[in-house]
């Protein structure tokens, strides 16, 4: 089928990872960001150990949005 992962399992991975984030004011009331500020940076990199725990470390790559010209991107290397 040309799919590398399935959707919804990733999907439901994706969503079990930002869960605790959810209504959440970061800085404050997360673990994941006490001692570092969330900059985009930061969510992306907290983001990848979340996703790809739970995807069987088959995350490539990740890449956050935070304006239409502003993104952050995560590449496993070898």
């Amino acid at each position: 089928s040309g799919t590398l992962y399935d959707f919804v399992a990733f999907q439901k991975a994706l969503n079990e990872s930002i869960a605790p984030w959810q209504d959440r004011h970061l800085d404050l009331e997360t673990e994941d960001f006490r001692k570092i500020s969330s900059t985009g940076e930061n969510i992306v990199h907290a983001l990848w150990s979340k996703i790809d725990s739970r995807v069987n470390q088959q995350l490539a790559r990740l890449r956050l949005w935070e304006t239409k010209n502003n993104r952050f991107t995560l590449r496993r290397t070898a």
